[in-house]
């Protein structure tokens, strides 16, 4: 996001240092979380032990190296708790993550791509794990598909002149191939990610839709080709998870879906 007009460049720095300690695996140094931040060492210092007075930052000796605590999660899972499709989803999720046992999640769009809202890991010894917070892209992930068949013409056209990235051999990178793709995912009310974005990994995404109509977001189901061949995920799971989905829309005050049809399943 660019400056505005009335910038703060201290806070923005101070935003810059939480974003990097976020993403580190490990407690940093102020060298280097300032060389990362963009700012000086004096700087970094100074915001480091601000955030850390006020309970966001945590430091260990020697160095000192800084990492963050759980406050920011706190707060900024605060608004998460609100989200209608979230409040809306979180009881059905778990329903079906205790009768399927796999890997099930709640995703939405933002900044063009899927973003987790929820996330439950399957109870395998190998399983798929994903974290809330993880995105995905659109066009080869099964939530991001089912999010971008109903999302409209605009956002594929802006994602088609970006170009869509290769992951794998399976993976639609013509745009139109992919268009028609959507267009069956738009009759057929689901999507598959066939091994498309990684490798031993099948997954299904079934739209969630709002009071007015709108795809308010997308649920899933993901699991390793050990286990599953595209075709038995289908017909074992498919129909529990579109279920789901209806329920959650229904709490969000979309009408009645037409009856899941188990042909479906074999298409």
């Amino acid at each position: 996001m660019g400056k505005t007009l009335y910038d703060v460049p201290t806070l923005r720095t101070a935003l810059r240092l939480i974003d990097v300690l976020g993403e580190a695996r490990e407690p940093m140094g102020v060298s280097e979380l300032s060389r990362a931040a963009g700012t000086n060492k004096n700087m970094a210092f100074r915001l480091l032990n601000t955030l850390q007075a006020e309970g966001w930052v945590g430091s260990e000796s020697p160095g000192p190296r800084y990492s963050l605590t759980l406050l920011p999660f706190q707060v900024c899972s605060r608004p998460l708790s609100r989200m209608s499709v979230k409040l809306a989803a979180d009881a059905p999720l778990r329903q079906l993550w205790a009768k399927i046992g796999e890997s099930v999640y709640l995703g939405v769009l933002r900044d063009d791509k899927v973003l987790y809202l929820d996330h439950l890991d399957g109870v395998r010894p190998v399983r798929v794990a994903g974290m809330v917070g993880g995105s995905y892209p659109l066009h080869c992930s099964a939530p991001g598909k089912a999010l971008l068949a109903f999302g409209g013409d605009e956002l594929f056209e802006r994602l088609a002149a970006a170009g869509f990235e290769r992951f794998t051999d399976n993976t639609i990178t013509s745009p139109e191939e992919l268009r028609k793709h959507l267009a069956q995912i738009r009759r057929q009310g689901w999507a598959v990610d066939n091994e498309e974005y990684s490798r031993g990994i099948v997954c299904l995404g079934v739209p969630v839709f709002d009071h007015a109509g709108r795809i308010a977001g997308t649920i899933g189901v993901s699991v390793t080709t050990l286990d599953y061949s595209l075709e038995r995920l289908k017909v074992e799971l498919l129909g529990s998870l579109v279920v789901t989905a209806h329920e959650i829309s229904a709490r969000l005050g979309a009408a009645a879906e037409t009856d899941f049809k188990d042909e479906a399943c074999h298409e």
